[in-house]
């Protein structure tokens, strides 16, 4: 089995019904070399890659690994296909685990991504690890009623938008993924609150995040949001979520480049 340590200086983690899987992050393209949605704890059979990605069934064995591979010189990036925080899978009991034991290796970097206002429960931890964190939040608009038209299976804007602040509040690293609803007329209340937030913010079209439209709309409205900010706060825009990792942890001595 390819280990974590010859693959590259970042690792992805993601919370199933089943346990934990670790797989190595590909930090050149942006994108994992896999992506599995296991549920349960052993590989997925039929899978030829299914070897890059090991699975474990509570945190321990995940922490045992990162240590293993020197996680004090690695990020780690906690959720991507699936939000560790979402409610809706119930475990986010066992993310708060995870984010604890992680506490204990010191991580180079620690990415958490999630649209869920539960992660206001691990404050004290994330706390604990200061400028290493950096939390990516999700927001489509800034208008509850849209929401619930367009992506009722999502945490309300106004809930996630209160859980930024709450981390502001702690000293907590934010950036945003934006991706406009094309019916939405709010895209300047987002461009706004980007400014005031201070966040680091790039910009996705509705479709790329699983919604659905008229894709020329889709386009557009992601190009005329992205025109707001380059015109409202420049230096917030980024053009993917690895620079804005990079730049949270260039901003506290760290690097998002191969160990």
């Amino acid at each position: 089995m390819v280990t974590l340590q010859q693959r590259t200086a970042a690792m992805q983690i993601e919370l199933h019904s089943g346990g934990f899987s670790v797989t190595p992050f590909d930090i050149k393209t942006d994108r994992p070399p896999l992506l599995l949605r296991a549920t349960s704890g052993a590989n997925s059979a039929g899978s030829d890659e299914a070897s890059d990605k090991t699975f474990f069934e509570n945190a321990a064995g995940v922490v045992k690994q990162l240590a293993a591979a020197s996680v004090e010189r690695r990020v780690v990036i906690f959720g991507s296909t699936i939000d560790p925080f979402d409610p809706t899978i119930g475990r986010f009991d066992k993310a708060l685990q995870l984010l604890e034991a992680l506490s204990q290796q010191s991580p180079r970097g620690l990415i958490v991504q999630t649209r869920s206002p539960l992660v206001v429960l691990g404050l004290p931890v994330l706390r604990n690890l200061g400028q290493a964190v950096c939390v990516t939040v999700g927001l489509e608009t800034m208008d509850d009623s849209t929401a619930a038209r367009s992506t009722p299976e999502l945490p309300r804007p106004s809930e996630r938008v209160k859980m930024i602040r709450a981390l502001h509040t702690f000293g907590i690293r934010t950036a945003l993924q934006l991706a406009p609803i094309p019916s939405d007329r709010s895209h300047s209340h987002l461009a706004a609150f980007v400014t005031e937030a201070g966040c680091l913010a790039y910009v996705r079209t509705f479709a790329e995040i699983g919604g659905r439209g008229n894709r020329m709309l889709d386009s557009r409205s992601s190009s005329t949001l992205e025109a707001r900010l380059k015109r409202a706060c420049p230096e917030r825009l980024v053009s993917t979520p690895v620079e804005a990792w990079q730049r949270v942890l260039t901003a506290r001595g760290g690097a998002l480049s191969a160990a």
